[in-house]
């Protein structure tokens, strides 16, 4: 871990850091975090090192976790509670609940061919 900041790759660097911010918030011991981290960067650098990557933000996995979290907390008279917390009409949030009832339904419901 005596890599020569200088010579290091900034963005190995950060990801490095974050990496151990992550492990020590898991209640990681800080010493270890910071060696675990090193050396997952190590493993990404020397297997991925060369590649242009493009990371996703993925904003359509996020969004399907929030309305998953809306329809946990939706209990048929919290509507208005709801569109405030999450920032979403009355309209967005009722075609919310009705794309997870259709998934909930397809998911149960066997395909004939």
């Amino acid at each position: 871990m005596a890599a020569d900041k200088d010579k290091y790759p900034e963005i190995l660097l950060g990801l490095r850091d974050d990496l151990t911010e992550l492990l020590a918030a898991q209640g990681v011991e800080p010493g270890q975090a910071k060696l675990v981290a090193h050396t997952a960067t190590e493993h990404i650098r020397e297997g991925w090192g060369g590649i242009e990557i493009y990371f996703p933000k993925g904003t359509a996995y996020q969004l399907d976790l929030r309305d998953r979290e809306i329809a946990k907390k939706w209990n048929g008279a919290n509507k208005h509670a709801l569109c405030r917390e999450y920032g979403i009409s009355e309209q967005r949030l009722y075609q919310i609940l009705a794309r997870l009832r259709a998934e909930q339904i397809a998911a149960r419901q066997m395909r004939m061919f």
